[in-house]
C-alpha cells in the first residue's frame, strides 16, 4: 500500500516481472548464482525485469523511473550490473486469489476504485488512478479511514 506513487512497493510490482518479454541466458543463471553465494539453481522459476522495462513500466503507470521512487522492496531482488537488470526465483505464491470491488468514484479524471482483499484480509482500500490520453495513472492505493 502507498500513498503516493513514489512509495509503491517495487518488489511487490515487478514480483511475476514486467510483462513485457524478458530473456535469460544461461550465463546470467550462473552469474546469479555465483552472486549470491549458492551451490546451485534454486528449484523454481526465475524471473527478469530488466533496469529499461521496469523503467517503461513505471513511466506509463507512475509517470516515474526507478531513480524517482523510494525502491521500497528493491533489496529483494538480485541486481547484476553488467546485464543492468534485476532477478528473483520463486514459486507462484503471491498471487490475490480473491478481490471484490465495491464501488467505484470518478470527479473529473480521478478515478476511485474500493476493494477488499480475501488473501490479505486487512479490511477495505481505495485504488487511486489518474486518467489521462488512454492510459491509468496510479496515484494511490491504501487503506479506507473510517
Amino acid at each position: 500500500l502507498y500513498d503516493r506513487p513514489e512509495d509503491i512497493n517495487i518488489f511487490e510490482l515487478f514480483y511475476n516481472g514486467s510483462g513485457l518479454e524478458e530473456i535469460i541466458t544461461e550465463q546470467e543463471r550462473m552469474d546469479i548464482i555465483e552472486y549470491n553465494g549458492w551451490e546451485m539453481e534454486p528449484d523454481c522459476s526465475c524471473t527478469k525485469i530488466s533496469k529499461t522495462n521496469m523503467d517503461k513500466i513505471l513511466f506509463k503507470y507512475i509517470e516515474l523511473g526507478l531513480e524517482e521512487t523510494e525502491k521500497i522492496g528493491i533489496e529483494n531482488f538480485t541486481y547484476l550490473n553488467e546485464y543492468d537488470a534485476f532477478y528473483y526465483y520463486h514459486g507462484d505464491t503471491n498471487y490475490l486469489t480473491k478481490i471484490t470491488f465495491s464501488e467505484g468514484t470518478r470527479t473529473d479524471n480521478i478515478i476511485c476504485l474500493y476493494y477488499n482483499d480475501d488473501f490479505v484480509g486487512d479490511g477495505e482500500k481505495v485504488l487511486t488512478l489518474k486518467a489521462q490520453e488512454g492510459n491509468y495513472v496510479f496515484l494511490s492505493n491504501k487503506k479506507v479511514e473510517k
